[in-house]
């Protein structure tokens, strides 16, 4: 038991260990808590160089550290494909140096009587006001430079780079956080040559208390003594010009805030613009007026590129009667030269004419496409041994439909209308099959526009009228002889 205990107190000393080492890795090498730099935006100025904006925000100035970013890839998006891949981090060093509180002081006078009747004597001492905040930080670039800014002003330093780029690091004056300075308003500034051993009672009264300056920061009367709750929050003892009161102060007074805006070149960029695309135009489209129904031909295209820039093309070949093959093939189009492409063109079983569609648009990963667009019109027409088309004459013959001639079929369900007057509605058997004109199958009615029924009596009529005289005039003269 007792070994079991050691042996599972040991492990939990190794898990401890290696918690707490990866944990300081973890911030020593990635400076968690300690600094923030974001890109806010990316652009590009009216030089035509790409500029990464970045912000920074210092957590804490108590120790040196890093601010590193690895920027990302830039593409432009003017459809040129071009783009820019930094080849160097963005590093920053920021070194703390110190913050500092600062005073303004007022000289005012007070009058202390002396052992010698009707004299007395003039001490000047000094009250403070218009507290004054400093936050000094030295930013280093990877080339060397250093610039020493105070955040708690607008400044702006400009880092160059080996390749005559720059990167600017401009501090916003403003603080993520802020400290305030120690209180003043029961600070007293005198002067220790005012106080001997020999004085006695409170300059200002027993509560009042006092910053002694002078040769020591100790004073030598008992009923004299610095206001150490002032004192005790700067690093060393503040400092006296005549006219301000200057500590650093122990501790940190806020985070300064700083953009960072970095040209391309300062990174050692590498620009990246791919080949230009080709520009083809659909020259000519060489291929026969008319083609007899279900018969095929060749169409042969030609392209013709309009710059000196060789690349791939999509060609697309559409139409609305007829079948085109292929539909779409890439090809390589030379520099300022032409190409040629034969399609093989299928016409349908309907007499019609329409129009077929070539389109060639360059191919390219990054730039926009260069297309052009040509249209012939070609027409279905009968074979020499097929029947002719007699499309309008009313009847709506085997080899027509409402598609090729809807004057004389109509689909189904529709209501036929004959516009001339010596016609009217009919409906037309004609069969898919006969065999010796004996046997029909397949049926279909078809509607079609006939004489009309009225106009076909009267012919029958006045041809009846006819043969009656022609009898008539034949019986009255073989009377007469």
């Amino acid at each position: 038991m007792k070994k079991n205990r050691i042996i599972l107190f040991s492990v939990l000393i190794i898990l401890s260990i290696l918690i707490i080492g990866a944990g300081a890795y973890f911030v020593i090498n990635y400076g968690i808590g300690q600094s923030v730099l974001g890109i806010s935006s990316v652009n590009v100025g009216v030089d035509g160089k790409v500029y990464w904006n970045l912000y920074g925000s210092s957590t804490s100035l108590n120790e040196q550290y890093v601010f590193s970013k690895t920027l990302p890839k830039y593409s432009f998006t003017d459809g040129s494909g071009k783009t820019v891949t930094p080849k160097n981090d963005m590093v920053l060093i920021i070194s703390p140096v110190n913050s500092v509180c600062s005073y303004q002081t007022t000289k005012l006078t007070i009058k202390k009587p002396t052992l010698i009747p009707f004299v007395t004597r003039t001490i000047n001492y000094y009250v403070l006001s218009n507290t004054e905040r400093a936050i000094n930080f030295d930013v280093q670039d990877t080339y060397g430079n250093t610039h020493r800014f105070d955040g708690t002003i607008i400044d702006q330093y400009t880092f160059n780079g080996k390749d005559g780029g720059k990167a600017i690091v401009t501090t916003q004056g403003a603080l993520g956080s802020k400290t305030s300075c120690p209180e003043y308003s029961n600070v007293v500034l005198i002067d220790k040559k005012d106080f001997s051993s020999s004085a006695s009672g409170y300059l200002f009264g027993n509560k009042d208390e006092f910053l002694i300056w002078g040769s020591s920061a100790t004073a030598s009367a008992s009923n004299v003594h610095d206001n150490t709750q002032f004192t005790n929050v700067f690093k060393s003892y503040p400092s006296f010009d005549g006219s301000k009161v200057t500590g650093e102060y122990n501790g940190n007074l806020g985070y300064p805030t700083f953009t960072i805006t970095a040209d391309q070149e300062y990174f050692s960029s590498v620009v990246y613009l791919p080949p230009a695309s080709s520009k083809p135009k659909v020259d000519s489209i060489t291929a026969p007026s008319s083609i007899n129904t279900g018969e095929s031909s060749s169409v042969v295209v030609k392209i013709h590129n309009g710059n000196s820039n060789a690349g791939s093309i999509l060609l697309s070949s559409t139409s609305s009667i007829f079948s085109l093959s292929p539909s779409s093939v890439n090809l390589q189009l030379p520099a300022s030269g032409d190409i040629t492409q034969t399609l093989s063109i299928s016409a349908s079983n309907n007499v019609g004419c329409g129009d077929i569609t070539i389109k060639a648009c360059s191919v390219s990963q990054f730039n926009e496409q260069n297309c052009d667009t040509k249209t012939k019109s070609i027409c279905i027409i009968k074979k020499d041994n097929e029947e002719t088309n007699k499309c309008g004459d009313g009847i709506c013959e085997s080899y027509e439909n409402n598609a090729t001639c809807p004057d004389d079929c109509i689909s189904s369900g529709e209501e036929l209308i004959c516009n001339k007057w010596y016609q009217e509605p009919g409906v037309k058997t004609s069969y898919g099959f006969s065999l010796l004109g004996i046997i029909n199958l397949f049926p279909q009615e078809n509607q079609i526009c006939k004489m009309a029924t009225w106009l076909t009596i009267l012919e029958w009529g006045i041809l009846a009228i006819i043969l009656i005289a022609v009898i008539v005039l034949i019986l009255v003269n073989k009377n007469k002889k």
